[in-house]
């Protein structure tokens, strides 16, 4: 099996995992669906990024997200990972209408190159059904690698009606 299609394989086992544990514990978690997309820029080269995102909710304030995701960036190999971050979040209104704020640390698991820690943010509109939100996301290259530079990625988010 090629390292990459092993890491794709460690990555699905481990978010599968991490949701399968959290979802079984004495309160049952509350699991939820994203799809996203970031830009960001590596050395002058514009990057972007698609991801789907699997969330467990453990209390309103505290959700261990799961996304996987594709990279991509001109003339250089596509990367494929999983991000996973604990996030402790605010909500403000109710089911009709709502505002959200998250932050919280995790860890980017990549198919070629070099993991790293992440730090991440963002700030949401619910209505109804549909969410809305936005954020950014830095990697801390400089953490796992001496002398890398960190990352910085802006994204966004769109989820509605995808509770499991």
């Amino acid at each position: 099996m090629s390292s990459s299609l092993r890491f794709q394989f460690q990555g699905l086992l481990v978010g599968a995992a991490i949701v399968v544990l959290g979802a079984s514990g004495s309160a049952q978690a509350e699991l939820s669906l994203d799809v996203g997309a970031s830009s960001g820029s590596v050395n002058g080269v514009a990057v972007s990024e698609m991801n789907v995102g699997v969330n467990a909710h453990f209390a309103e304030f505290f959700t261990w997200r799961n996304s996987g995701f594709a990279r991509f960036q001109t003339g250089v190999e596509n990367v494929y990972g999983l991000d996973t971050s604990l996030r402790a979040g605010l909500d403000v209104g109710d089911e009709a209408m709502s505002f959200s704020a998250f932050v919280g640390p995790g860890w980017r698991f990549v198919s070629k190159g070099t993991s790293a820690p992440i730090v991440e943010g963002g700030i949401g509109f619910r209505t109804g059904g549909l969410h809305i939100g936005g954020g950014a996301k830095v990697i801390m290259n400089s953490l796992a690698v001496s002398g890398a530079s960190n990352e910085t990625q802006y994204f966004i988010t769109l989820a509605g009606g995808t509770k499991l």
